[in-house]
């Protein structure tokens, strides 16, 4: 028999237990921990000293020191590759010696595209499903505008980004995900020896901006939607940016903007979170100042 979930009390989402099963009090999780494609170079046999292990590996060490303080209440969400190295099998015992096989919920991958959004929407479905079916299995629960999102994994500006924001707006969180750059690793070459510096909100919006020192005397700024599904995301926002000193990169470091000469003085630009573009520049004050005054407009 399946198990049906309903609204039994407005601030909470209940699952009703099928008729013949034991029944448990229902536990409320709090946080949810979003796991995304941990330690991707290790799978692939990367050389310990290439750049990109490097930093999954200090990353994956700052998974592993936190997991024993994890709230007994904390639910995990672990997407990982079919074809991994030790240090995923590492996390999930890690993550089950603190919490138990019933609070880890292991999402099957699937290779899906923000450029395909129709089959990447079908596959963000099954997994809310998923997490759903469990959540009924094991009599846990969440208070939807109170239950904190902690994401961790690879890429910060891909999967990790893509993957955390659409389950918690799947699961219709509230709460503003949360996501320190420390605990992730990154696709853009030029932020291999970065030092992040800040966070810094988009005004009247879900979407944060990333600041980062590029140690080579430039400054980069990412913007990550911490409700809406990034790679769904498609709203545009609005900049005024300086040709003369602002440049705007693909996470490739291709330069997107400009593309032509003889601009002068602030010019519009737009740029979508699902785009995965760094605007970048010499005056960190300047590039705070772009993420003051830009402006995220409706589709």
């Amino acid at each position: 028999m399946k198990a049906k979930c309903f609204s039994f009390v407005p601030a909470l989402i209940l699952c009703q237990i099928p008729v013949g099963f034991p029944r448990s009090p229902i536990q409320v999780i709090d946080p949810l921990v979003i796991l995304v494609h941990p330690c991707p170079y290790e799978g692939m046999g990367a050389a310990e000293t290439n750049p990109y292990r490097v930093l999954e590996r200090a990353a994956c060490q700052r998974w592993l020191d936190a997991i024993p303080s994890l709230p007994g209440s904390t639910f995990v969400v672990e997407i990982s590759y079919t074809v991994a190295g030790p240090s995923p099998g590492l996390l999930d015992r890690a993550f089950i010696k603190r919490l138990g096989k019933g609070r880890v919920c292991h999402i099957p991958v699937e290779i899906q595209s923000p450029e395909n959004p129709g089959p990447l929407q079908e596959y963000y479905g099954r997994i809310i499903r998923q997490i759903r079916q469990q959540l009924t299995a094991e009599a846990l629960t969440f208070d939807p505008a109170t239950c904190k999102t902690i994401i961790w994994g690879q890429s910060f500006e891909g999967c990790a980004s893509g993957f955390g924001s659409a389950i918690a707006s799947g699961l219709g969180l509230k709460t503003l995900t949360q996501f320190d750059y420390n605990m992730s690793a990154p696709d853009a070459p030029f932020l291999l020896r970065a030092r992040f510096l800040q966070t810094v909100p988009v005004p009247a919006s879900d979407v944060e901006a990333y600041i980062f020192d590029l140690t080579d005397g430039r400054f980069a700024v990412f913007f990550r939607s911490r409700l809406t599904p990034q790679w769904l995301d498609h709203r545009p926002i609005a900049l005024r940016l300086d040709p003369r000193t602002v440049r705007v990169l693909s996470k490739q470091a291709a330069v997107v903007w400009p593309q032509s000469g003889g601009m002068t003085g602030p010019q519009s630009f737009t740029l979508s979170t699902v785009q995965e573009r760094f605007v970048v520049g010499t005056n960190l004050e300047e590039l705070k100042s772009v993420v003051r005054s830009a402006v995220i407009k409706r589709q």
